[in-house]
């Protein structure tokens, strides 16, 4: 994740533990340029997916 000077999110991803339970749904948000570009709510496993498809274009991207 990167950050501006302020604390701001630049580019990353970001998920909300709310809920401690893996099973339960929590927010996500995907930034780019400082702006949310996707959204959503997953459970842990099926956010594991989303990061490492994130990471996987970051990399392709650098």
């Amino acid at each position: 994740m990167k950050t501006d000077a302020s604390g701001k999110i630049k580019d990353g991803i970001f998920m909300d533990f709310k809920n401690k339970n893996i099973n339960e749904k929590n927010n996500y948000n995907i930034y780019k340029n400082g702006k949310i570009i996707k959204s959503g709510a997953e459970n842990l496993s099926k956010f594991q997916n989303i990061y490492m498809e994130y990471r996987e274009k970051a990399d392709l991207n650098q």
